[in-house]
């Protein structure tokens, strides 16, 4: 099989073995990045880097003979010379790499920013090898799998050892408590969540996997599905829905909830008249359950118990910080990870001690301008809006339910980790974060091959 290319040239531009090679070996360092070490990850950077460059000496000299108008092959033309595929991402994470090396030389703390930059580095290794070896539909069909495996080994881990916060909801809240303490406490002890999964960021990473599954369940459930419509496949989608469902709710993470519940009003009001049906039963549960929330007897929201760092009220306050800092590094940003030094030495806070560790701004948009600068925002930006762009046009343009479904899906969530991050943030280079980039690459790889014929072999 010869592999279309952005441009639908049927060829090849380096060796099949190759390609695998990259595969794998952006699979097995993925241990050394998402938990890097200072010591070693430094010299694997290299690696990917060496792979690339090796296209070069093992390109495909020429061009694809083209027909002549008299039905013969024309020679073949210039040597096609392109290290990757063009994408249109290229130019927003050109600037997103030239950034990450600007906040190396202006970070305080190379080593505090260091986990962060590998974070950064190996998204932008995983976009890549997904957009230059993702091409059939088989394969397209097995990243989407390993996606809702991935959501939900998330909701297990987040069950095993998440650090539950207490009654932030109204009547929800006192019905959780009693499940919160009969969780069992696996004590993972993974770097930086040493006490527990902080559930917000639990809520943030389900916020961007769910309306996956959701997109997926309903198109499964349709007659009309022609996706592996077994019986098998849809029960497993739908309890692995459930499960991940189940994780949201007790989070309580408000962001997340509000988010994957406006993704999914926006899913059914894509879904024809049947699923603005469902929308307007939702709504009038919803109705119902707000009802029930005002006026049950419940607890209080005990907001103002939570460690004011976390806590809604103590949002003004870090937005404010943050606001400060980039006014006063607007080109290069502070440097990842650094804003709890850098507040707590020029911008002091009232309602925090001096001691508390502000992890990031609590608002996506202002914590990339911190880390990467406004210049890396617009990037940051850029970037998503070309994602979204492209799952338009494979939505429009794909005749296959499957791939209508994902790009609802992925577009979906990124929209409500969007939503989510406006109030509070999965910052770039977060372990979560991968799952971004992850997304970024899938809707290009659907954009770049939403006109091609559907390919049999996973390449």
């Amino acid at each position: 099989m010869t592999m279309k290319s952005a441009r639908g040239h049927p060829h090849r531009p380096f060796p099949l073995w190759l390609a695998y090679v990259e595969l794998g070996t952006v699979l097995l360092l993925a241990p050394w990045f998402i938990f890097p070490d200072p010591a070693l990850t430094p010299w694997l950077m290299f690696i990917p880097v060496s792979l690339w460059l090796l296209r070069w000496p093992l390109w495909d000299r020429g061009r694809p003979a083209r027909p002549t108008d008299r039905g013969r092959l024309a020679r073949p033309s210039a040597p096609i010379r392109h290290l990757t595929t063009r994408t249109p991402l290229d130019v927003p994470l050109l600037i997103i790499a030239v950034m990450l090396c600007v906040s190396i030389l202006v970070t305080v703390d190379p080593l505090r920013s260091f986990p962060k930059v590998a974070g950064v580095y190996y998204g932008l290794i995983v976009f890549y090898a997904l957009v230059n070896h993702l091409r059939g539909d088989a394969a397209i069909r097995l990243i989407v799998v390993l996606l809702v495996v991935a959501a939900i080994a998330v909701a297990l881990l987040a069950l095993l050892d998440t650090n539950w916060s207490g009654s932030k909801i109204p009547v929800l809240g006192r019905y959780l408590q009693p499940l919160y303490r009969q969780m069992p406490d696996a004590a993972l002890g993974l770097p930086r969540a040493e006490t527990g999964f902080n559930s917000n960021q639990v809520g943030g990473t389900l916020a961007l996997l769910i309306p996956l599954q959701v997109a997926l369940v309903l198109q499964i459930w349709r007659r009309a599905s022609g996706w592996h419509s077994r019986r098998l496949t849809r029960l497993s989608l739908t309890a692995g829905l459930a499960l991940t469902g189940v994780a949201l709710v007790m989070t309580q993470s408000r962001g997340a909830l509000i988010a994957v519940l406006l993704a999914l009003a926006l899913l059914l009001l894509l879904r024809g008249r049947r699923g603005r049906l469902w929308l307007v039963g939702m709504l009038v549960v919803a109705s119902v359950a707000v009802v029930l929330l005002v006026t049950a007897p419940s607890a209080p929201v005990v907001d103002e118990a939570l460690d004011p760092v976390t806590a809604l009220s103590g949002r003004p306050e870090i937005w404010q910080r943050a606001l400060y800092a980039i006014r006063d590094h607007p080109l290069t940003g502070i440097g990842f990870d650094n804003l709890t030094p850098i507040v707590h030495a020029r911008y002091p806070t009232f309602r925090m001690p001096d001691d508390s560790e502000i992890a990031h701004a609590h608002n996506i948009f202002f914590q990339v301008a911190l880390d990467l600068g406004i210049p890396g925002l617009i990037a940051f930006l850029a970037a998503l809006l070309g994602a979204l762009w492209q799952l338009r046009q494979s939505y429009r343009c794909a005749r296959d339910p499957f791939r209508r479904a994902v790009a609802v899906g992925l577009a979906l969530g990124l929209g409500a980790q969007m939503v989510f991050g406006i109030a509070d943030a999965i910052a770039l280079g977060q372990k979560p974060g991968v799952l971004l980039w992850v997304y970024l690459g899938l809707a290009t790889v659907l954009g770049l091959t939403s006109s091609e014929p559907a390919l049999d072999n996973p390449r």
